[in-house]
């Protein structure tokens, strides 16, 4: 069945580390409700034998007769879309009135799926404008058509919240809100950290608009849910969070699809990297060259590195896809798939949904999945049809670092679904978009308004949407502005979206786009960047008054060019910033989830061997600049104020245990959190100072979002798991078992949570973050905020009260003459991008560039 594989792997001499079958699985049938039977016609013969469904899906369509909201929570391949579009055309069948809408997180799934629903909507005899989808790519009149025409209603909830809960006083919107009957989210496992804490305010402020609007109509809609989800832990507790409603579950133990035999394989190889991109593209190279023609889906977690990949290929029918193309770009390469024409593609996860190629055989995943969800989603794409292949590229010790192997991997349960409703920061950012929701139905926002079940706190929280608010508030509500429904957006709470334009400043085009965390990465100033296949060179960012954009030029021949990445990372010890008092104390230091502030910044870049940084090409190019972001948040920070710790190894490798088990312990994206063991500076009572024995994980989202809290709560639990992992990799461990001892034994001497006196660090000793001479900053007067240059910081107890403070001597750039004024580091505000920070030594005068971090 699977010679192709022992050809692959002995042509191209892998060495395989572990593999395991998994057996088919018989189908089981039951029979259809009678109430589908005027829509039986639409049902394939491949799909129904007799008037039999699979098990699963006849169980949930007697539910959903009856009118219950029902998660299906069964594996891949299993007929979930079959069970929402029956009971959506029996909806619209039976009541004329009704209208649909249907929510996919990833616009590649929505497109995929749109033909699958015109299909069905043409064998019941329904009209082609009855579904429609509607994209980004549609103009405003174009939307309002198709919502005032179409029936059932695709979109993502991107769209959702950024334009259709935005203009509810637009007739053809409240009239489909009033008419909207069912509600169906698919991939609902994809609905949690950032993006689902999101969508379960977006999902209640519709309801509450639709309680609204329904209202004031003699025979409103009851709104019924549709969930349908891969296996996940608790299935209709996390609906009932993302919804606030309660829901009949069908489980993986109800599943009676068949299941195709599909073979795993652990191929020794590394996991990243250049030379991770390497044996991908041999791999795949390998797989069109075999006898046979073999389809195949290769997934890599690097964007830059799936457009490497596929260009060192080097093939016509091999593409790459991830995030950030235009419309007209993924949906060429998402019918080319469909239409058989590619081979294959290499994809980041954009691909790793609903999309069904029923001859995939192959899969390949360079590096373990960050999840066991992702990785079972990974593993769906193949073999849906007939048998399949999924290769994971790994080093030996991949699985035994974590004290598993891959059976143990694939069998274990997988991991819950986290959501953050109680989080101020996102209820702050909803409320202010449900304020203007409830200004445009003309209801007050000043109490929780009705038809739907809020979360708590979030009562307290609508109060600052039209009042003054708390200063820690300020930074979101600067975000959002005068257009919270553009400016919040789900995927990443205040996250800076950068336009990719090719061209001049005077004509150009805009070709995607690119979050603002990988464009210091990715497309830096000088940077030799990818972007569907094609090479561009980044010739500078252009900072506007709102917005930032890319300008980039085609380039050449490829150039091994890296950027040189500097990160610093405050944390906040004092009392003020230690969250709710969550504070571990010993002898020789603390365990604290604090407060920190995080500055990343892009120094120059490295070709080959040379070093070029921005200082000096900026003599020559003064478009060639440092570019920098900026935010605060939240994290679990460890200072061991012991000599062992000091050694930078240690740090690392504690630092990088620790984050690695968070994110594949709690189904963390690695995106959104993030480590740092060196240019990590302590704040108590005083500036900002540099420390060689602090470790800290913190969110990498914009206000922070406790992501990292698990770590305060559960450090023993993570501790067995350091352990288990010694006893089964030995050496391999992801950390030695001399360090794990280290830890241990420091931890058991600290003592409970009580905050107690107030904690601090006193300087000066040694070295304080500064802003560097030269810097331009903000500060805040009545009027707004004025720019002032900095000449010279100062460290000193001006009234002689035992308490050191750092202050600047500044002048105003704008202003001729030497006239020179003093302001409080605690004033500054970080506005545009000329300032820099840097170590500065009070005793000596002497100032020091921070280490490079990565």
């Amino acid at each position: 069945m699977f010679e192709f594989v022992d050809e692959l792997v002995s042509d191209l001499k892998l060495q395989v580390v572990e593999s395991i079958d998994l057996p088919s699985r018989r189908q089981s049938r039951m029979l259809m409700p009678d109430a589908y039977s005027e829509i039986a016609s639409i049902v394939a013969p491949a799909e129904s034998s007799n008037g039999r469904l699979w098990k699963h899906q006849s169980q949930a369509l007697r539910h959903l007769a009856a009118g219950r909201n029902v998660v299906v929570s069964t594996g891949t391949a299993s007929g979930k879309s079959l069970i929402f579009q029956l009971h959506a055309f029996h909806r619209l069948l039976t009541e004329p009135d009704s209208k649909i809408l249907v929510l996919y997180p990833l616009r590649a799934l929505a497109s995929d799926q749109l033909m699958s629903w015109q299909r069905r909507a043409e064998a019941a005899g329904l009209n082609a404008d009855d579904v429609a989808y509607i994209s980004s790519n549609l103009s405003q009149a174009e939307r309002e058509r198709v919502i005032q025409q179409a029936r059932i209603v695709m979109m993502t909830p991107d769209l959702c919240h950024a334009w259709l809960m935005r203009i509810m006083r637009n007739a053809p919107v409240s009239q489909f809100l009033n008419e909207l009957a069912l509600l169906i989210l698919d991939e609902a496992h994809t609905y949690e950290s950032v993006f689902g804490s999101n969508l379960a305010f977006l999902t209640r402020r519709m309801l509450t608009a639709k309680y609204r609007l329904s209202s004031q109509k003699s025979r409103p809609n009851q709104l019924q849910i549709i969930a349908a989800t891969a296996t996940i832990a608790e299935p209709a507790k996390h609906l009932e969070q993302i919804t606030g409603a309660r829901f009949r579950v069908i489980e993986e133990k109800s599943n009676g699809a068949p299941q195709r035999k599909r073979h795993i394989l652990h191929i020794e190889g590394p996991d990243g990297g250049e030379d991770g991109e390497k044996v991908m593209s041999k791999i795949i190279a390998g797989i069109c060259r075999l006898k046979e023609r073999h389809r195949f889906i290769a997934f890599m977690d690097s964007r830059q590195g799936v457009e490497r990949t596929a260009e060192d290929v080097d093939l016509d029918d091999v593409k790459p896809y991830r995030s950030g193309y235009e419309q007209r770009d993924r949906s060429e390469i998402e019918q080319a798939l469909r239409e058989g024409t590619l081979h294959g593609v290499v994809s980041t996860s954009a691909l790793e949904l609903g999309i069904d190629i029923e001859d995939m055989e192959i899969g390949v995943n360079l590096g373990v999945p960050q999840s066991r969800k992702s990785f079972r989603q990974r593993l769906g794409r193949i073999g849906r049809h007939s048998p399949g292949v999924f290769i994971v590229v790994a080093p030996p010790n991949a699985f035994r670092q974590f004290g598993e192997n891959l059976k143990d991997y694939y069998e274990s349960s997988v991991e819950a679904s986290y959501l953050y409703l109680g989080n101020r920061f996102i209820q702050f950012a909803h409320a202010r978009c449900l304020r203007h929701e409830m200004e445009e139905l003309s209801v007050s926002s000043s109490v929780s308004p009705a038809g739907a079940k809020w979360p708590e706190g979030f009562r307290d929280i609508l109060k600052y949407a039209r009042e003054s608010w708390p200063r820690e508030f300020d930074d979101i509500a600067k975000t959002g502005g005068e257009s919270p429904h553009f400016n919040y957006p789900l995927r990443q709470l205040g996250e800076t979206k950068i336009q990719l334009q090719v061209g001049s400043k005077t004509s150009s085009r805009e070709i995607g786009d690119i979050a603002h965390h990988q464009a210091i990465r990715e497309a830096y100033p000088g940077a030799h960047y990818l972007h569907n296949g094609v090479r561009y060179r980044v010739n500078e960012w252009i900072h506007g008054f709102a917005e930032i954009a890319i300008l980039l030029y085609p380039a050449g021949k490829p150039v091994p060019i890296r950027p040189l990445l500097r990160k610093s990372v405050t944390v906040d010890v004092s009392r003020n910033g230690i969250v709710d008092g969550r504070v571990k104390r010993g002898k020789s230091g603390i365990v604290a989830e604090v407060e920190v502030q995080v500055n990343e910044s892009v120094e120059g870049y490295r070709i080959g061997g040379s070093t070029h940084l921005y200082r000096d090409l900026r003599v020559k190019n003064p478009r060639m600049k440092r570019e920098q972001r900026f935010f605060r948040t939240t994290g679990i920070a460890i200072k061991i104020e012991e000599e062992w710790f000091k050694n930078n190894a240690i740090r690392s490798e504690i630092a990088n245990g620790l984050y690695d088990l968070l994110c594949r312990g709690k189904s963390i994206s690695p995106r959104d959190v993030d480590m740092a063991y060196r240019n990590v500076l302590i704040r108590g009572s005083s500036a900002p100072q540099h420390t060689t024995d602090t470790i800290v994980i913190y969110d990498s989202v914009y206000g922070g979002l406790r992501l990292t809290e698990s770590l305060f709560d559960e450090i023993d639990g993570y501790m067995k798991q350091l352990s288990r992992a010694v006893e089964i990799a030995g050496d391999d461990a992801i950390v030695s078992e001399e360090t794990l001892k280290l830890l241990q034994d420091w931890l058991a001497t600290l003592d409970s949570n009580d905050l107690g006196e107030s904690i601090s660090v006193d300087a000066p000793k040694g070295w304080l973050l500064v802003y560097k001479p030269g810097s331009v900053v903000g500060m805040n007067v009545y009027s707004g905020i004025v720019e002032r240059e900095i000449i010279q910081p100062v460290y000193s107890d001006p009234f002689r009260l035992g308490s050191m403070q750092l202050n600047y001597i500044c002048k105003d750039p704008s202003q001729r003459g030497d006239v020179r004024s003093t302001i409080s580091h605690e004033t500054v505000v970080q506005s545009g991008n000329d300032w820099e920070l840097v170590l500065w030594n009070p005793d000596t005068g002497v100032f020091r560039e921070l280490d490079d971090s990565e």
